[in-house]
């Protein structure tokens, strides 16, 4: 294949369909299997995949305990102002505004996480794309080539068979011509003595044997 980052360059803001989910796509290697290279990237692929879903679930699970923190907050208000010097309310609200504020910084590294991952996706799968149509290339040019090679082997055989065929019927011709000649000459009681020693296996000369069976 030409320059890849010159197909990059042709194919920027087309979209690619993410070859690895694709059945069709993995029906390209039944015959010959995927090669290094395209297990490698397909591999990859998956584990972003994986590593994405994991990350969604984290920021699901981080929102959720955010909420339910913030909820906290607000009852541990209302018992700080209700009880004048509630140390033990004081204490847990300062407790749920550090953890939010941890949690504010894990949220952020998910999103930037989630943000990340698509991108880094779609590269490898352009990449995967160029592979995949190299692979087919050459499979289609490696294909082309056994085509023609069979297309003139059965061009020759069939002008072989042909000339084979001129040739076997002037030898039926020849031989029906020879025992009638010699029918002629000897005689049928003389040809019929002969005919008992040289229709014998081995020495058949009947016009084809294949017609006996």
């Amino acid at each position: 294949m030409g320059d890849k980052k010159e197909f990059k360059e042709a194919l920027s803001g087309k979209k690619v369909p993410l070859l690895t989910l694709d059945q069709k796509w993995h029906q390209l290697f039944e015959r010959n299997g995927k090669p290094i290279r395209v297990q490698r990237l397909e591999d990859k692929i998956k584990g972003l995949l994986t590593k994405q879903a994991r990350a969604n679930q984290k920021y699901q699970d981080l929102k959720k305990l955010k909420n339910t923190l913030m909820d906290n907050i607000v009852l541990n208000m209302k018992g700080t102002e209700e009880n004048q010097g509630n140390t033990v309310s004081a204490k847990r609200l300062e407790e749920d505004r550090r953890l939010i504020d941890e949690i504010n910084g894990k949220i952020a590294a998910c999103e930037k996480e989630l943000d990340e991952i698509p991108e880094k996706i779609d590269e490898l799968n352009r990449t995967l794309m160029l592979e995949t149509m190299d692979y087919c290339y050459r499979e289609m040019k490696s294909n082309a080539e056994q085509i023609k090679f069979l297309s003139d082997w059965l061009a020759r055989t069939r002008r072989e068979i042909k000339k084979n065929v001129v040739i076997k019927q002037n030898r039926e011709i020849m031989n029906r011509q020879l025992y009638a000649y010699m029918h002629d000459i000897f005689g049928a009681d003389v040809i019929d003595i002969f005919d008992l020693e040289y229709h014998s296996p081995g020495g058949d000369f009947d016009d084809d044997p294949e017609e006996k069976e």
